[in-house]
Parts: structure tokens; sequence; C-alpha cells
């Protein structure tokens, strides 16, 4: 097992997966590669106000959309179907009170939602996509070809955090055994762009990720080490990943 492992979720995210690391006996430095923030009004909100009895289908693209986005959308009173990305946004809606919640069952990602067969046939559906500015399209694209009536709601949008490049330095290379957890592919275009001049600190390390799509966007920014595939982006999934 790893002595250190740095995580690069927003501050506000990372801590349940600190603690829970800690508990398991690692020693764990918060570098948020990003930064969440709302969106307010969301983008689009006004535009699918009218259509509100009539939308067939939510689908939340993170736990970001659903912390930023399920309010705002007053999405409990929708008589809509809810679906999710992936078991982290189902864990969020979940604790928004819905009961049901539709997830990919092969990836967990716009392909796999994509795959589902409740969304093949939907035809003159309306459907709200939740999502943070600046989104991928491939979900909404595919969605119209297949004739839906897509409305995008972009709630949230991400910055990247001002970060002393030394002092991270300097942390990472303390503990000589160290691995890095990264769950997002705008974190990992942060971080190859933070380390540009250290290429090979980051390029080297063991580094955990949430599915394939990151780990092969890490190998085409010239990640060379160790890939950890984990099961999800869940906590529980991520720690037992390393361990």
């Amino acid at each position: 097992m790893p002595k250190q492992v740095i995580i690069t979720r927003p501050i506000a995210q990372a801590e349940n997966l600190s603690n829970l690391l800690k508990s398991s006996g690692f020693s764990v430095y918060s570098c948020p590669l990003l930064e969440i923030k709302p969106i307010i009004p969301a983008h689009g909100l006004s535009t699918l106000r009218p259509f509100f009895p009539h939308v067939w289908a939510v689908l939340f693209i993170s736990p970001n959309a659903v912390q930023y986005g399920f309010a705002s959308l007053q999405a409990e009173n929708l008589n809509a179907h809810y679906f999710a990305v992936g078991l982290s946004t189902a864990r969020a809606l979940y604790t928004q009170g819905v009961k049901t919640v539709i997830v990919p069952t092969i990836e967990y990602n716009s392909e796999g939602l994509l795959a589902l067969p409740a969304l093949q046939q939907v035809q003159g559906k309306i459907i709200a996509i939740i999502r943070g500015g600046s989104g991928m399209d491939l979900l909404g694209n595919t969605l119209q070809k297949r004739g839906a009536i897509i409305h995008y709601i972009e709630c949230y949008h991400r910055t990247r955090p001002v970060l002393n490049i030394q002092t991270v330095l300097q942390q990472w290379q303390s503990i000589p055994d160290t691995t890095l957890i990264c769950t997002s592919i705008a974190a990992l275009d942060h971080l190859a762009q933070l380390f540009k001049d250290n290429s090979s600190v980051w390029q080297t390390t063991t580094l955990v990720v949430s599915s394939e799509r990151l780990s092969l966007h890490a190998r085409q920014l010239g990640h060379c080490g160790i890939i950890i595939l984990a099961k999800s982006a869940l906590n529980e999934d991520l720690v037992r990943a390393i361990v």
C-alpha cells in the first residue's frame, strides 16, 4: 500500500474521501485541481420551465449537477424518469429523496447512458440534461438524432484554483511512495498544465482513476506509470482500489 495519497477533488468534495483514507491508515494530501461554482440562475432553466409538465426524463451528469441543479429545477415536482451517469450521481439523487434512479450497467459515462434500453426509443420525448457549463454534447446530440427534444440546464462551472507549484512539489516528493486519485478529465488537464515543467513527477506516479476514458486520457497526456482502474468514483471504490 502507498504511504501517501493525493486527492485532486474540489475541497468540499474531498473531505469524506480524505477521512476514509485516513481511517485506512494513509497519509492524505489535498491538492484541489478544480473549483466548482454555481451558475445562478441556471442557464436554460427559463426556456425549459414552460415545458415542465411534459418533461419525460431528467439526466444528471455528475453529483455537482444534482447539488446545484436539483433544487433550482424543482426536480422533485417533475413527473419524470431520473437518470444518473454513475453511482456517485445516483447516490446524490437518492439523498434528495428520489426513489428510482436509472444508471448505466456497462460503463459510467455518456456512452453507458446511451446504451440503456430506456433511451433507445425517445422520439418526441422532452429530455432535460443537467450539467456543468461547456459540457460534452455527445449525449444530447445522440438523443436528438433519436428524435428526442433536448434541453440543457447548465447549473455550475469549473475553474482552476491558483496553486503554489513549489509547495505541491515539496509535499508530493516528501514521501516517495505516493498515489494520486483523479476522477475528472478537466482535473487531469489542469494537472498536466500545472506540471508542464516537472512532467515526470506526475507521469510516473501511480494513478487511480474511475473510468477507462480517464485512463486513456492520462496516457494521452504522457502518463507512463501504473494506472489503477477503480470500479466507480464512489469513495469506497476508490479506497478499495488502492488497498
